[in-house]
């Protein structure tokens, strides 16, 4: 694991996920990824297609905190500060 990796399963850790459950996010999110031909598009269509239609609502909220928290990143790193 990369440190952004650890960092990443600590922050969520914090907020009670098991590490089980981030190691079965993770490798099922990785197992997408691999497809040789997957794009941005077909990689969202896997995930979204393995989400019950009742937690489509969280997912989106979890990707819309993702670009949140990236754009806060770069922004911060525009003005020459370290997150």
């Amino acid at each position: 694991m990369s440190n952004n990796d650890e960092d990443l399963s600590s922050f969520l850790m914090g907020y009670g996920f098991t590490e089980d459950e981030l190691f079965a996010v993770t490798y099922e999110l990785n197992s997408f990824r691999s497809i040789p031909g997957t794009t941005v598009k077909r990689y969202l269509n896997r995930v979204l297609q393995t989400i019950n239609e009742d937690d489509r609502a969280a997912f989106l909220k979890g990707i819309m905190v993702g670009v949140a928290i990236k754009n806060a990143v770069d922004a911060s790193n525009r003005e020459g500060n370290k997150c």
